[in-house]
């Protein structure tokens, strides 16, 4: 199982993506508040601010899910994915500052903004809301209708059990031994954070028992049901990608 490096993951990466679609949602409209006022300097400013309170959970709630989507592609591929992916997600961050600025400056020639006046004119004033606020607002609105479509957190069980189960394989082929993420906290942390994380494993065990204990039969039905799904959808996946299905 793959160990998340930042320690502000490791407390979102648990949280639901409903959150993230959530967050979006509200988003939405709290975008469009400026709207409808937008020269009314106090509206703007309360649009922004309560934009940025759901728009900073939902940032890190996006990266845990990024998270989980790298142990999706190693479980299913065999192969993990950061470094490339994060090479991608920082050029596209340094690309989109170059690219806004552009925009903005593109509206600014189109309006015949004169900057040596510093003086606006009706049409520059109808679309700066629209590069400020409701183009922001319409980018929300794509982020949430793609999470609608994103059911990798499903398979964030099985995805840990096939990889344990690859690299114990792997080590098998090579002679050595397997050393679980357990006990490498062992080695590299101490026994301190050894059993710091055997007793957070074992609270999650707990929790976990006492949700399905408060299930009735038909729901345990259910979940087994479609527990059984997600496993033969994931071995399609690996088989598809010319990998031997997960046994056991």
């Amino acid at each position: 199982m793959s160990e998340k490096a930042d320690s502000l993951g490791k407390v979102f990466d648990k949280l639901p993506p409903t959150l993230i679609r959530k967050n979006n949602v509200t988003l939405i409209p709290e975008g469009a508040i400026g709207m409808f006022a937008p020269d009314n300097f106090v509206v703007v400013t309360i649009s922004f601010v309560v934009k940025a309170l759901g728009s900073t959970p939902a940032m890190y709630l996006s990266l845990a899910l990024l998270a989980d989507i790298f142990d999706h592609q190693e479980a299913v591929n065999g192969k993990r994915i950061d470094g490339f992916s994060m090479t991608v997600y920082g050029a596209i961050i340094a690309g989109m500052t170059g690219l806004t600025t552009g925009v903005l400056n593109m509206v600014l020639s189109a309006t015949n903004y004169d900057v040596s006046t510093l003086q606006t004119n009706e049409i520059l004033r109808a679309a700066m809301p629209w590069v400020f606020i409701g183009g922001e607002t319409i980018c929300y609105l794509g982020i949430f209708l793609l999470f609608l479509f994103m059911g990798v957190e499903k398979f964030s069980k099985i995805d840990h059990l096939a990889i344990v189960s690859d690299q114990k394989a792997a080590a098998k082929a090579e002679g050595r031994e397997y050393v679980s993420a357990e006990e490498k906290i062992r080695r590299e942390e101490g026994e301190e954070a050894y059993e710091a994380e055997l007793k957070k494993q074992a609270e999650a065990r707990a929790k976990e028992e006492a949700r399905v204990a408060r299930l009735s039969p038909d729901r345990k039905k259910a979940e087994a049901e479609r527990e059984q799904k997600i496993r033969e959808e994931f071995n399609a996946l690996r088989e598809a990608a010319g990998r031997p299905a997960l046994k056991g």
